[in-house]
């Protein structure tokens, strides 16, 4: 008894495994056959489509999907770029629910985030957050500043990469702290949004609450770059790999950062625009 008990478990078990296929019989009967399906096997191609689709609607599932086995991970590209450019990975979607406005204990080292379109939470341990006050969110990266260095970096929170870039405190000592508007508190309190600066690389913007001071840098930037210096902002606005922001004087809506021009190359434009504002003011007196 036990021996067929233990036969007609195991077919049961197989039963479950394996997909029925019909066919014609002799005299109108039908016999059904079974095919076991190894869907590690599938096609480069159609393993693509598939990833492609899940990596429209949320990069988590892309990511769980390439966890399968070894063939889907080496039919699909690795969704850990190292230089966080790629948008396509970004986890789109997804808002940290954080504190206040934004900011955390820096203590800290879990956030909760929520997906806006399919309602999915997820509670998420990050231990990069430790002694970090998050400062932004753009496409569901985080920007951390570092409440001891003074580092800046961008993580991504599911594929835990991490882009550092130059520390604030040579912007803050040199340029911030000798201007008669400085403010401590507005500097505590920055903002930070992450752009497009070029097929293979971000920008990260700074902006302050109190002071009309702009300023931005890639990762492979040796210090931060002053990119508007009379102008402050109410409302900011990080879109398809671009950044608007509303000025407090006059309600004008400006494009910060152009993703195709380099930095240095808009550095340069800002400064030949603000000498012509200049120029024609002086001439105006």
């Amino acid at each position: 008894m036990e021996a067929a008990s233990g036969s007609r478990g195991k077919r049961k078990a197989a039963a479950c495994d394996v997909l029925p296929r019909c066919g014609g019989g002799g005299g109108g009967k039908r016999a059904a056959a079974t095919e076991e399906r190894d869907w590690t096997s599938l096609h480069s191609d159609i393993t693509r489509l598939i990833a492609e689709r899940l990596l429209d609607e949320d990069v988590t599932e892309y990511i769980v999907f390439r966890a399968v086995c070894a063939h889907w991970r080496a039919s699909t590209p690795s969704p850990r770029d190292p230089t966080l450019a790629d948008r396509r990975f970004h986890p789109r979607g997804w808002v940290a629910l954080c504190d206040g406005a934004g900011v955390r204990p820096a203590d800290a080292e879990a956030i909760t985030f929520f997906h806006a379109s399919t309602g999915k939470v997820r509670r998420v341990r990050l231990w990069e957050l430790h002694r970090q006050r998050i400062v932004g969110l753009t496409d569901g990266l985080l920007l951390l500043l570092d409440t001891g260095t003074a580092i800046v970096r961008v993580l991504h929170p599911f594929t835990r990469v991490m882009v550092r870039l130059p520390t604030l405190a040579v912007f803050f000592q040199l340029v911030l702290s000798k201007q008669a508007w400085f403010k401590m508190d507005s500097f505590v309190w920055l903002s930070a949004a992450v752009c497009v600066a070029g097929p293979s690389s971000i920008a990260v913007v700074v902006w302050f609450p109190d002071m009309p001071v702009v300023i931005c840098a890639e990762p492979s930037s040796k210090h931060w770059f002053l990119l508007h210096s009379c102008i402050q902002f109410t409302n900011t606005l990080p879109f398809n790999g671009r950044l608007y922001g509303v000025t407090r004087v006059g309600r004008q809506l400006v494009h910060m950062l152009t993703p195709s021009l380099s930095l240095s190359d808009q550095i340069i434009s800002r400064k030949q625009e603000y000498r012509g504002i200049r120029g024609r003011k002086q001439r105006g007196r």
